[in-house]
């Protein structure tokens, strides 16, 4: 069974202020742990894709894309 993640909807348990806007790197080792937790045995891998949209698509509080012009 492959199970897809997406870091703009994933909320890190015991940290509920963490998001992709300020700390990527939390959301997706949050992603892998909860992946790892269901592999029961070496024989039983759990798949997992994890989708990050381009930043334009993430919205609110995204930052801008190098290059992009705010405010033109």
């Amino acid at each position: 069974m492959t199970t897809v993640y997406d870091v703009t909807t994933w909320s890190v348990p015991g940290n509920p202020s963490a998001s992709p806007y300020n700390d990527i790197g939390l959301v997706i080792n949050s992603i892998i742990a909860d992946i790892k937790s269901q592999q029961t045995s070496q024989a039983s891998k759990p798949g997992g894709v994890i989708y990050i949209p381009p930043r334009e698509q993430m919205g609110p509080g995204a930052p801008p894309s190098p290059g992009v012009r705010q405010g033109c």
